[in-house]
């Protein structure tokens, strides 16, 4: 192919200097001029340059100084050189070696993140698995502690049958004598207490109500509750 390319430039620059070059003086006398340069395809492609006065003028109004030469014109509209070629060609590589980088570092983090997925759910299911275990052996554990005391709590719960069955029920006179004993023992309680005031009172004590007051809100110090009675038997005598 490249053979093929070569073989074309050459006879189209030979035809260009034998054709051409006689009438490269008589340019100026024309406003337009075709050139035939090859294409990618293997074919011809018809360019027209046109004549400025002090230039020519391509097709894509790209400005020359003199008549521009097919080698020129390829580079442009046609199969490029072979530099330039090259260089497309090592972008090309750079730019698949770079995709390729790019997709193995692509496919190497999926692994990693697929590995660390992976390794989240076998831990996830190990805890699962661990708290499963633990749930069995505190059921294990609490049914074991529930059977040792069922018969501890049946004795228990019989004894207390027993004891109901073997204690004897209080009659309503018995009832009935035990408020009565406690009732007789709070009047007595009181009368010991307010003893001091009962006889300020008998005795028709002058200062009955001090007496009193000291008795109630004193008398349970006990030096109060003597010095209320001390007084209460002092020899002053209430006057009728």
């Amino acid at each position: 192919m490249l053979k093929r390319i070569c073989l074309k430039q050459i006879f189209i620059f030979l035809f260009m200097i034998i054709f051409l070059s006689p009438h490269r003086s008589s340019f100026a006398d024309y406003d337009t001029f075709t050139v035939n340069i090859p294409n990618s395809q293997g074919g011809y492609t018809a360019l027209e340059i046109k004549n400025s006065g002090d230039g020519y003028v391509g097709p894509r109004g790209e400005f020359y100084s003199q008549f521009p030469m097919v080698s020129q014109l390829q580079s442009v509209y046609g199969v490029p050189s072979d530099g330039v070629e090259r260089e497309r060609m090592i972008e090309k590589q750079s730019d698949e070696q770079n995709k390729a980088a790019i997709q193995k570092e692509l496919e190497q983090r999926k692994i990693l993140e697929r590995q660390a997925q992976e390794a989240l759910e076998e831990a996830q299911q190990k805890i699962i698995q661990q708290r499963q275990l633990m749930d069995q052996q505190i059921q294990q554990n609490v049914q074991q502690r529930v059977e040792q005391a069922t018969p501890q709590l049946a004795e228990v719960k019989v004894q207390e049958e027993q004891h109901q069955l073997t204690e004897p029920k209080e009659d309503f006179f018995s009832k009935v004598k035990r408020e009565l004993l406690y009732g007789l023992l709070g009047i007595v309680i009181l009368s010991c207490y307010f003893l001091p005031s009962i006889v300020a009172f008998s005795r028709k004590h002058l200062n009955f109500m001090p007496i009193f007051l000291v008795n109630l809100f004193l008398g349970f110090t006990g030096i109060g509750w003597i010095v209320a009675l001390v007084w209460s038997v002092s020899h002053q005598k209430k006057i009728s």
